[in-house]
C-alpha cells in the first residue's frame, strides 16, 4: 500500500469537520470517509472545539497575537536592510553570486578548520593574544 504524504488542513476545514462531528448526524467513520480525514483527527478537532467553545461567551478580550510564523521569518532572511546596504556598497554577499547553500557550507568548514587547527590546539588565554599572532 502506498503511503500518503502528510497533509495540513486549514482551520476552516478542521472547524467544518468538527462541527459535523458535534452534530452527530453521521458516525466518525462516515465522516472520515466523507472528508477523507483520519478518525483520530476528527476526534481531536471535536475535543478542541468543545474545550474552547466557552471562550466565545466569556466576554474577555481576544487572545494576544500568536508568535510569529517561523517559516515566514526564514523566508525573509537575506531580504533585510543589511543586505541592501551591502549590495549598495558593492559588497558580495555570496561567494558565487547565486546565494547558494554551498556558501554557508564553505564558510562553516573554513571557520571550523581555523578553530580546530589553531584556536583549540594553542589554547589562547584571551582574544587579544589570538589577535597578536602574525
Amino acid at each position: 500500500m502506498k503511503r500518503r504524504s502528510r497533509r495540513n488542513h486549514t482551520p476552516a476545514v478542521k472547524a467544518k469537520v468538527a462541527i459535523a462531528a458535534i452534530k452527530g448526524d453521521q458516525t466518525i467513520s462516515e465522516l472520515a470517509k466523507r472528508f477523507d480525514v483520519h478518525p483520530n483527527s476528527i476526534m481531536q478537532w471535536k475535543a478542541q472545539v468543545l474545550e474552547q467553545s466557552a471562550r466565545v461567551f466569556d466576554g474577555a478580550a481576544p487572545a494576544k497575537e500568536a508568535a510569529p510564523d517561523m517559516k515566514e521569518l526564514h523566508a525573509n532572511i537575506g531580504q533585510s536592510d543589511f543586505t541592501g546596504l551591502l549590495k549598495k556598497h558593492g559588497i558580495a554577499i555570496s561567494i558565487d553570486g547565486e546565494d547558494a547553500w554551498r556558501d554557508n557550507v564553505f564558510v562553516e568548514r573554513f571557520w571550523r578548520t581555523i578553530k580546530y587547527a589553531e584556536v583549540y590546539v594553542r589554547a589562547y588565554e584571551s582574544a587579544t593574544k589570538l589577535a597578536d599572532i602574525s
